[in-house]
């Protein structure tokens, strides 16, 4: 709420336990969620806003 006025959109992405160096017995592979990724990081500027967004869903 305290950015509503300068055109900054928060949201909140949770990309699930993914395996990686530092965490080898993650279960998902990383190159699963990029695509989501960058839909959410690239939102015009009237986009989704104060949204909890689940890599899964």
């Amino acid at each position: 709420m305290e950015e509503k006025n300068h055109g900054i959109l928060v949201n909140m992405f949770d990309q699930g336990n993914l395996k990686t160096e530092q965490d080898p017995n993650g279960e998902g592979n990383p190159t699963m969620v990029v695509d989501g990724v960058v839909k959410w990081a690239t939102l015009s500027a009237d986009g989704m806003n104060r949204q909890f967004i689940r890599a899964n869903q």
